[in-house]
């Protein structure tokens, strides 16, 4: 991402679109809960698991 922020100051918007989008991509990483809750929202769904 900083590559990209680096590549638009120095040359212009040209990279622009590319930039925003790590920059979603980024914030939704951020916005994720953890893999095991996600897991366990799965679990909770499906219902019942015998081990």
């Amino acid at each position: 991402m900083v590559y990209t922020a680096y590549l638009v100051e120095k040359y212009g918007d040209a990279n622009a679109p590319i930039l925003d989008r790590l920059i979603a991509d980024h914030e939704e990483a951020q916005r994720q809960r953890p893999p095991r809750d996600r897991a366990r929202r799965v679990l909770d769904a499906y219902g019942p698991v015998t081990r």
